[in-house]
């Protein structure tokens, strides 16, 4: 079954060199949704307990280090633009849009869909930085996390789903996020530019 499911997509000879056990790694993913699902429970569990843990205690300020993770995940959101449009632009232009949305040509032409959908996992740490620091969470921040997370690790399941949720989803999302730190460093200062936060609004959730 692995077998087959690694060798059914075009290979990139770069990344075949670098990690040539990637896709490996996909299929374990697909076998194994308990992981995030685990994650997803921990996750509520950390931040609410967080939650009753800091009332009593004074904010942990956390700028410098927020800024530093910021600025990573915005590093990381830029690379995964770079990897993941030009396969999207070569499939559709050699097939047509439809063609792309419906199937798992681009997204398995290098690893870096699959290394979005793992971001996903480290990422829940944007909770904690609020919870550290006593500002607002609101519900639709954390479900958020919850339902991307889940969302897109249950996508591997079906290729039709994946073709769909996989094509429209990591790209925007990879090149709204690689404006995040200066978005949130104006949103800190509360000066965030209305039209920006919308689009960031709009591919987050």
């Amino acid at each position: 079954m692995a077998d087959t499911l690694t060798t059914r997509w075009p290979e990139d000879s770069l990344w075949e060199r670098i990690n040539p056990n990637w896709r490996l790694a996909n299929v374990y993913m697909q076998q194994h949704l308990e992981v995030p699902v685990a994650f997803c429970v921990l996750y509520i569990i950390v931040i609410f307990g967080g939650k009753w843990i800091m009332a009593k205690r004074e904010a942990f300020d956390l700028k410098i280090l927020l800024g530093f993770w910021n600025v990573l995940l915005s590093l990381f959101s830029i690379t995964g633009a770079i990897y993941v449009i030009p396969p999207i632009i070569q499939n559709a232009l050699a097939k047509g849009v439809t063609a792309d949305m419906c199937d798992l040509t681009s997204e398995m032409a290098n690893p870096w869909v699959f290394y979005f959908c793992l971001s996903k996992i480290p990422e829940l740490l944007d909770t904690v930085f609020i919870v550290l620091r006593k500002r607002p969470l609101i519900f639709l921040h954390y479900y958020h996390h919850v339902a991307t997370l889940v969302r897109i690790f249950f996508a591997l399941l079906q290729p039709s789903l994946a073709s769909l949720f996989l094509s429209s989803f990591p790209c925007p999302s990879s090149c709204v996020a690689s404006e995040r730190p200066r978005y949130l460093a104006r949103k800190e200062k509360g000066r965030p530019e209305i039209f920006l936060a919308d689009i960031h609004i709009f591919f987050s959730y």
